[in-house]
């Protein structure tokens, strides 16, 4: 099984958690190509023994970061990062054909085998519709609705990049990375979701679905649905924590998260992520300001509240 991921430093122990949940669940040899442009060698030494019990290999795949504009939109949540994922029909070798690509803040809680060794059926890629299948016009943004306008009109369903099983063969053979480059171009630069912009608008006409609900479930989304931790951990193999992270602290939690945690406890690290956390929960004020606000908003309706009362009972 080929896999690939983008990261920068400051996310290394959490591919730790992905690579030791991938491993648990999938029995067979595994190339985890490593996308990134200033990982050190002791970062693979951690990864290597993070996963020394498990048959795969950790491979370095340097990019160079000039080959992207820095003036590409990118922020804290989307990092220059994500535009490497657009390189891989060129980074990997020629004997790569496809590729499973995971994010960085991806569970695998069970065998991938169905989906990695499906028929592409032609497809450049495979992938699951976004934001737990709710992504249509109304969520877009004007660029995005703009862009897609005829291809939503015809039933595009616009996909997540966060989990793609890639045809490279035919992608090289078809498009190539040079089909990126253009796109952003046809785009001038305005994309909302970076490279998910580009990915979809690029294999808007070949791109096939697999269910989010199995292989791509956003956490946070399921949990507002009413998902449960026993549902998530019994039926979904791919969990998605896609914008808040179980390991950031500035958000209410829930109990999907617990997921993440629990694969967690098997890299040799697991006790410095719960000391970091610890931390960050006793010095991270913003959950404890966004209370004060709330309380303070509570005040003032009480205030204007028996204010209109009285105005009411002068009357």
């Amino acid at each position: 099984m080929n896999i690939a991921t983008a990261l920068n430093r400051k996310y290394v122990h959490y591919t730790g958690v992905m690579l030791v949940s991938l491993c648990k669940n999938n029995d067979r040899h595994i190339n985890a190509y490593l996308l990134n442009d200033a990982l050190q060698e002791a970062d693979f030494d951690l990864l290597r023994e993070t996963v020394a019990e498990y048959d795969v290999d950790i491979v370095d795949v340097k990019v160079e970061k000039n080959r992207f504009d820095e003036r590409l939109p990118h922020s804290a949540e989307w990092t220059m990062e994500v535009y490497y994922r657009l390189l891989l029909p060129e980074l990997l070798p020629e004997t790569v054909e496809r590729v499973l690509y995971l994010d960085v803040d991806t569970i695998i809680n069970g065998n991938l085998t169905e989906l990695y060794d499906r028929d592409m059926e032609g497809k450049d890629l495979w992938a699951a519709h976004d934001m737990n299948g709710t992504t249509g016009a109304e969520q877009m943004h004007p660029k995005q609705r703009s862009m897609f306008a005829s291809a939503l009109e015809k039933g595009y369903r616009y996909f997540n990049s966060g989990v793609m099983l890639l045809n490279l063969e035919q992608i090289r053979r078809t498009k190539g990375v040079r089909a990126y480059i253009e796109a952003i171009g046809e785009w001038d630069g305005q994309m909302d979701a970076p490279d998910q912009d580009i990915l979809n608008w690029v294999h808007k006409d070949a791109v096939g679905y697999f269910p989010w609900e199995e292989y791509d479930l956003f956490a946070s989304n399921a949990d507002i649905d009413g998902l449960t931790y026993d549902e998530v951990r019994r039926k979904t193999r791919i969990v998605h924590y896609a914008g808040v992270k179980p390991w950031n602290t500035s958000h209410l939690h829930y109990e999907i998260e617990q997921i993440w945690w629990d694969y967690a406890k098997d890299v040799p690290y697991y006790t410095e992520l719960l000391e970091e956390f610890q931390r960050s929960v006793m010095w991270d004020k913003k959950v404890r300001t966004q209370m004060d606000d709330m309380v303070k908003d509570y005040e003032r309706l009480i205030e204007t509240s028996i204010q209109l009362a009285e105005r009411l009972k002068g009357k």
